[in-house]
């Protein structure tokens, strides 16, 4: 299956990342050159899946024979190597496509309703590279106008989807994207979870003794392409934003205490990419930064994000604070000692009370209270 990257970085990398003043215009050049690539395709007249992979590179045909553990001879022409992949392109289809959620099937449904293919489709969502890997979209321009692309579904697809497309695979559907969103709100609280224990915990939130664990882990493969706040392990789901994996699950293994139990309806809304943990102690630092900070609402929002991931990803508290100090100076904020003492406490109440990823989604207060009551 295709793979979103996540590669393991320091915190001093990422701030440095972050810092450099061209990382904005290195990010739009990238997006530009993944564009140019795609308007240097033709639509095919005849929109088969041959046609489609036909008018790919040699390493992106290499990729969906990747992608889908592909293992035929790949050498010699590129219509010869569309012609191989072809015939395997088209039976994965046909078992993958019932792991579908339910924003892929509103896209599916709307070229459906264009006849296969449509100019309304927005080329800068990063996930249709994952469809494209797959072999189950494509682009390109028409006609004389080499700006405007058009992304089109093969025929054989196309006609896959249209066979299945009833209520019982909207039922399906549904299913998937509970499944798939539910397990994004876990990871929220966890930052990691194998997919047994995973699969424990969802059958037991749906109640669904015929869900099988083929079914969910087709289901987290291709969500988990699909959901951007989540990253898909070998043996493990993650939340997107888990700067060291390996680190964290080692962490949890120290951690005696069984995965902390969330409510159903918490876990569906922490599925939300937009969701945020509003606790008192959120609130109350939030604040703080746009009263004495000198921060707009988006700006505290902002700020609060990279504290929790921060926080989330073990930086020792200096480092913490730095990027608090940093944010705060170039506002031209006053760092006396009274402002400087109040933020400490702030930051401390924000830090003990969160669900902590290396403690199974407790929070460093229960595990205090839990303690303290031996």
């Amino acid at each position: 299956m295709a793979k979103k990257k996540n590669k393991d970085i320091s915190f001093e990398d990422l701030e440095a990342l972050m810092n450099d003043g061209n990382f904005e215009q290195m990010m739009q050049e990238m997006m530009n050159e993944r564009m140019k690539a795609f308007k240097k395709r033709e639509v095919p007249e005849v929109r088969s899946i041959v046609n489609s992979l036909q008018s790919l590179t040699k390493n992106e045909l290499e990729d969906i024979k990747y992608n889908l553990n592909v293992d035929v001879n790949t050498a010699g022409t590129k219509a010869k190597i569309a012609a191989a992949i072809a015939p395997y392109v088209q039976e994965f289809v046909k078992g993958w496509i019932t792991s579908a959620v339910e924003d892929q099937t509103a896209m599916y449904d709307h070229f459906v309703e264009k006849g296969g293919i449509s100019d309304a489709i927005n080329s800068e969502d990063s996930r249709l590279d994952y469809l494209m890997g797959i072999g189950v979209l494509n682009c390109g321009t028409m006609g004389s106008d080499k700006e405007k692309l058009y992304w089109y579904m093969p025929d054989e697809i196309l006609e896959i989807y249209k066979s299945v497309k009833n209520e019982s695979f909207n039922d399906i559907v549904r299913n998937n994207d509970e499944i798939m969103r539910i397990s994004a709100g876990l990871v929220h609280f966890y930052g990691g979870i194998n997919y047994d224990d995973l699969f424990k915990k969802v059958k037991a939130y749906i109640d669904n003794d015929e869900l099988e664990f083929a079914d969910f882990m087709q289901t987290m493969l291709n969500g988990a392409m699909w959901y951007e706040n989540v990253q898909a392990g070998p043996q493990d789901l993650f939340k997107m934003g888990v700067i060291d994996p390996q680190t964290l699950l080692k962490e949890q293994r120290k951690c005696e205490l069984d995965y902390a139990e969330i409510p159903y309806d918490k876990a569906y809304d922490a599925g939300d990419p937009n969701y945020i943990e509003s606790t008192p102690e959120f609130r109350a630092m939030a604040q703080f930064l746009m009263k004495e900070g000198k921060m707009d609402l988006m700006e505290s929002a902002g700020v609060m994000r990279n504290v929790y991931f921060m926080t989330q990803n073990m930086a020792d508290d200096t480092q913490t604070i730095e990027f608090l100090y940093d944010e705060l100076s170039r506002r031209k904020v006053d760092l006396t000692e009274s402002f400087s003492k109040d933020l400490m406490n702030l930051l401390a109440a924000y830090n003990n009370t969160i669900p902590s990823w290396r403690f199974k989604g407790h929070s460093l207060a229960e595990i205090k209270a839990a303690k303290a009551d031996k």
